[in-house]
């Protein structure tokens, strides 16, 4: 399994393109497995 890098923001866990824009936002990381 590869698990990308993910960030806190907002109380949300989020994926960042080059630490800027948000590619995908979630409310648990649960639901990134």
């Amino acid at each position: 399994m590869i698990i990308p890098c993910i960030d806190l923001m907002g109380g949300k866990v989020v994926q960042l393109v080059q630490g800027r824009e948000k590619a995908l936002e979630v409310d648990s990381a649960d639901e990134m497995l």
